[in-house]
């Protein structure tokens, strides 16, 4: 996954993803034969299929946050009395914060959202977002720090909520996948018995079946 900003109030149902691993689910055992199902321990199979379709929770470690040494940096700021813009020196660093979990999770909207503008970005092992502080702050290193620490905590708040939001929707797919698993495994190994039930009955290769009139 390279980088992107997730747009949660305009993706997919997340539902959307926990139905095409269903699917899947379904399609995996389709290509299983009938042989290959009943060779498998069924707890074997149940346990080798929840362990690739269940969808890891997403956390935010909030307290491994790294932040680039801030760097001054001129802004551009509307004039009060929209005649133009003025400049004015400020800082600029950029935050980075452990992302763990399934994040594919992002492209989709939980069944709850915050309509909000997420304009942070997401990569394989963080989030990362740029913090501006459009004011001077000269020498003043615990007033930059507070500043600093004020949005991140602004970010980290508005994502935990986020994902408080879409690991409930995962502990509803999560919390049911094992016995939707064995259910469908079920099924699977009922058809192959059913199979083999019949295979006695069927006529030998080459052998013409009588048909009664």
């Amino acid at each position: 996954m390279g980088r992107r900003t997730p747009h949660f109030s305009q993706g997919r149902p997340l539902h959307d993803l926990f139905d095409a691993r269903r699917r899947s689910i379904d399609e995996e055992l389709r290509k299983l034969t009938f042989d290959q199902v009943l060779a498998t321990p069924l707890e074997d199979l149940v346990e080798s299929l929840v362990a690739r379709y269940r969808v890891e929770p997403l956390e935010l470690d909030a307290d491994a946050v790294r932040i680039d040494r801030p760097r001054e940096h001129e802004f551009e700021r509307p004039d009060a009395f929209g005649r133009g813009t003025w400049k004015v020196l400020g800082v600029k660093t950029r935050a980075r914060i452990p992302l763990r979990g399934s994040r594919e999770v992002l492209e989709y909207q939980p069944s709850e959202c915050l309509i909000d503008d997420f304009q942070e970005e997401v990569n394989d092992h963080n989030l990362e977002f740029d913090i501006e502080i459009k004011q001077g702050v000269g020498e003043d290193a615990s007033r930059l720090n507070a500043l600093v620490r004020a949005e991140i905590d602004s970010v980290v708040s508005r994502w935990q909520r986020q994902i408080g939001y879409i690991n409930k929707d995962l502990a509803g797919y999560n919390d049911t996948l094992e016995t939707e698993v064995r259910q469908a495994c079920a099924r699977r190994r009922t058809e192959a018995l059913n199979f083999k039930a019949a295979m006695p009955s069927l006529p030998e290769s080459g052998e013409t079946p009588h048909l009664q009139h």
